[in-house]
């Protein structure tokens, strides 16, 4: 399933990791990133699953300065680290990032194996 993830910018204070999980970012989306400044002056990408929408779950993305207690590390390749928090680490696993620079559309697109339905929309999904 497909979905389409808004970035925001906050900043956090802890920094310890904890293990490594799998998921896939593909070169635009890598590019668009760096284009962010994901990797310059410590800033690095946190996703989350929360709940809400009409399918049930909800991916949060933003950009960070800093990582939290227990944060899972989920991608770090090139300068580029993406993390998240143990709780969304199940749902992230094999996740794949692409970025679209749709004329209609643009931006950053999840496809996530685990999901099983999602919203016409594609901003919520259900695992």
């Amino acid at each position: 399933m497909e979905h389409q993830v808004e970035f925001k910018n906050n900043q956090d204070n802890a920094n310890n990791r904890v293990q490594k999980s799998q998921i896939y970012v593909s070169g635009p989306a890598k590019l668009q990133l760096t284009r962010m400044g994901i990797g310059r002056e410590g800033a690095l990408l946190r996703i989350s699953v929360l709940p809400g929408g009409c399918s049930g779950m909800t991916y949060s993305a933003s950009i960070e300065h800093s990582e939290r207690d227990a944060d899972v590390l989920l991608f770090q390749e090139g300068g580029i680290t993406v993390i998240t928090d143990a709780k969304s680490a199940s749902y992230l696993e094999e996740l794949s990032i692409d970025y679209s620079n749709d004329l209609i559309a643009p931006g950053f697109r999840f496809q996530n194996p685990k999901s099983v339905k999602s919203c016409g929309c594609g901003a919520s999904f259900k695992v």
